[in-house]
């Protein structure tokens, strides 16, 4: 299911998981309720949690930015057996069937904007 941009304002829950076997996984999900935002980031290898307050507005504006209605919804590189994997899952206020991107290895052109937009320093 290829993403619409018109129903980012419908987006409830954003998650978007990166990491690799040896470094453990970083998950960050974004709660959006009502005028509110928020962001909670947990590591797989660390039970230590951290909440931030999001701007809602800024964060729908990043989503987007990222013009995931160009991207494929999985970017894969058979070529590196280990390395980074990644996803991003997002859930909508109208209980639509949630739309999710995964890659391993392989990445959108503007990875990188996605990685920012979740508070992620570099894959």
């Amino acid at each position: 299911m290829s993403f619409n941009p018109e129903r980012t304002l419908l987006i409830k829950k954003a998650t978007f998981t990166i990491g690799g076997f040896s470094d453990g996984y970083e998950t960050s999900t974004v709660i959006i309720e009502g005028d509110n935002a928020s962001m909670t980031v947990t590591h797989s290898l660390s039970a230590e949690k951290s909440t931030y307050l999001l701007d809602k507005v800024e964060f729908f504006t990043g989503l987007k930015a990222l013009h995931m209605e160009d991207w494929e919804q999985y970017y894969m590189d058979s070529e590196i057996l280990d390395g980074t994997q990644w996803s991003l899952e997002l859930y909508f206020t109208d209980k639509k069937q949630p739309v999710k991107f995964v890659g391993s290895n392989a990445y959108p052109d503007n990875f990188v904007e996605l990685e920012k937009l979740f508070g992620v320093e570099g894959k």
